[in-house]
């Protein structure tokens, strides 16, 4: 029982301090939250939650001897840097729009009758799936989070077998989720 209580603070911790450094997910929650879609920040902050517990599960159970070939990893890589530049030029465009609906009244009370009649599960849906997606686009991560798996590995501070690897993965995914 001892265990899973330092799994579960360890887990929570690790995870909260992985998630200190500003990323796009943070970025893009902290934005939805400013234009009071805390329900949509919520879910894209679930979905690169949902990410770190897949991470973790995968790489901490021993599945690492996966390996790219150099070609794939590049081609892995750019495709990632390339999304995250793709919705960097959206928000751009979406601020500048935004700019220009808020000179024209008329025209902006078109965009909110438009937006209000949107159904909300495809927003949270989107925001969700998103959270995911960026999580997985970000070429770094599977570097930091194989290092991350080996620390933990490397404390012995609980038994190291599929069920305890699981509940750290779950507790780090709900440090993440909290942050």
């Amino acid at each position: 029982m001892l265990d899973y209580a330092v799994i579960l603070f360890f887990g929570l911790f690790l995870g909260v301090v992985i998630c200190i450094p500003i990323g796009p997910i943070n970025l893009i929650t902290i934005k939805k939250t400013i234009d009071n879609q805390r329900g949509q920040a919520l879910l894209l902050a679930l979905g690169g939650s949902v990410m770190d517990v897949v991470y973790f599960s995968v790489l901490l159970n021993g599945l690492s001897f996966i390996h790219f070939s150099l070609p794939v990893e590049k081609t892995l890589k750019f495709l990632g840097i390339i999304f995250i530049l793709i919705i960097g030029v959206r928000e751009i465009r979406h601020y500048y729009q935004s700019k220009e609906i808020d000179l024209n009244l008329d025209e902006a009370k078109l965009h909110l009758k438009k937006s209000l009649y949107q159904a909300p599960w495809k927003n949270y849906l989107k925001s969700f799936l998103s959270g995911v997606v960026i999580y997985v686009s970000n070429p770094t991560l599977i570097a930091s989070m194989s290092g991350l798996a080996a620390f933990v590995k490397s404390t012995h501070l609980f038994p190291q077998s599929l069920e305890h690897f699981l509940f750290f993965s779950f507790s780090a995914g709900m440090g993440t989720f909290l942050w």
